[in-house]
């Protein structure tokens, strides 16, 4: 903002104008995923997918052992829902292409750890980076992921523990940054997704 004059702000979000010398942090590069794995919203190698209450799910839920339950009306699924057992092709490529995913994201060293996992968002703005929670993560109210005009810039968050995302948390995709460039790894850990939540990744 450059004015002539006085200048009065409020709770607002300012960001710099690209340049000033410095390179903008663009993440870690994107990782391949399997042609499978990206039809796919909701997808679990090993366990049950359960929903409650009225949910909009996008895209298809599956896993490759166990079941799926809770998505029927009012909760609305714009995709298959894929079982398996005894087998099914689609949620074997998935569990597979997952696999090589989530082995490529746990390799990547982190830039930054963030310090207070339990207190995760609270309307925290990031830049492209991968991140470490280095312990179980909650999820509250917002957090803001800013790409910084970089339409292909990368966020990825290593999660060393259950993660759970509390009722009406919002990620916030600003100034550029697209759901597909973010990636979500849970170690060997639990999800969970709260009502109302809004998720993106």
């Amino acid at each position: 903002v450059y004015t002539y004059g006085a200048t009065t702000t409020d709770g607002i979000f300012e960001y710099r104008a690209t340049g000033c010398g410095e390179p903008l942090p663009a993440g870690p590069a994107r990782p391949v995923v399997g042609t499978t794995a990206s039809c796919y919203t909701i997808f679990t190698t090993s366990g049950a997918v359960t929903n409650t209450g009225v949910s909009t799910v996008t895209g298809d839920i599956g896993t490759n052992n166990g079941v799926v339950s809770g998505f029927g009306a009012p909760s609305v699924v714009n995709g298959t829902i894929r079982m398996a057992p005894p087998f099914n092709q689609s949620t074997n490529d998935c569990a597979a292409d997952i696999a090589t995913l989530y082995n490529n994201l746990s390799l990547l060293t982190p830039d930054i750890a963030l310090n207070t996992p339990s207190e995760f968002g609270l309307d925290l703005i990031l830049t492209p980076h991968t991140y470490l929670l280095n312990g179980a993560t909650s999820l509250t109210d917002s957090v803001f992921l800013n790409s910084q005009g970089l339409t292909n810039a990368v966020f990825v968050f290593q999660i060393n523990g259950a993660f759970t995302a509390t009722a009406l948390s919002r990620v916030k995709l600003i100034n550029g940054t697209q759901a597909k460039n973010v990636f979500w790894v849970v170690k060997n850990n639990a999800a969970t997704w709260g009502v109302n939540a809004k998720f993106s990744g």
